[in-house]
């Protein structure tokens, strides 16, 4: 469920502080939006060009918040890479295809909540910069935690539990509320919800 990249750069052509931003960008939406990180990794491989492990299924099984909930704050984990390459004005149409995994990811969200027919295969543009968007504006939210996961990032793995404490400012559900009644599915006027 994403639209076909160009052409794919390979996974060592990506400079270590782009991988760095789109990881860093991840851990911190994950956190604020309360789904647990156990490590994330900027070091390219042969598969992908970095990973950020999460907790989600365990989290998606515990959590006391309501299914739409839980599959909205999993979107925005996943629309948080992009989101850290725009923070640190990396952001590139051509080399964030490394996402394509990411966008699938949302995709099947949109669908999930019912924005998107099952059978849907791309995603509307504007359904993901809604969601780069709003991934942004908790980055941002966050950016003292985001600048030093990037920087940490950019010279190896980090995992969560052997950070020095930090604040994480929680993406509330009101936010939440708010992301979901602005975007707009296909063929629906902005009135309706999902």
């Amino acid at each position: 469920m994403s639209p076909s990249p160009p052409s794919r750069p390979s996974t060592t052509s990506l400079a270590p502080q782009f991988r760095a931003a789109h990881e860093a960008g991840h851990v911190v939406v994950f956190l604020a939006c309360g789904i647990p990180v156990l490590w994330a990794d900027a070091t390219p491989t042969v598969t992908n060009n970095g990973w950020t492990e999460t907790d989600e299924t365990e989290w998606m099984r515990a959590s006391q918040l309501s299914t739409e909930s839980k599959i909205v704050r999993r979107l925005l984990g996943k629309a948080g890479g992009v989101a850290g390459e725009m923070a640190a004005d990396l952001y590139n149409a051509e080399l964030s295809w490394g996402a394509a995994d990411d966008v699938g990811q949302i995709g099947a969200a949109f669908q999930a909540l019912g924005f998107l027919a099952r059978d849907a295969s791309v995603t509307p543009p504007s359904m993901l910069l809604a969601s780069f968007r709003e991934a942004l504006r908790i980055v941002n939210a966050n950016r003292t935690l985001f600048d030093f996961l990037r920087e940490r990032l950019a010279i190896g793995r980090v995992v969560i539990a052997d950070l020095p404490p930090f604040e994480v400012v929680a993406c509330t559900p009101e936010e939440e509320a708010l992301f979901v009644a602005g975007v707009t599915p296909p063929n629906r006027p902005p009135s309706q919800g999902p």
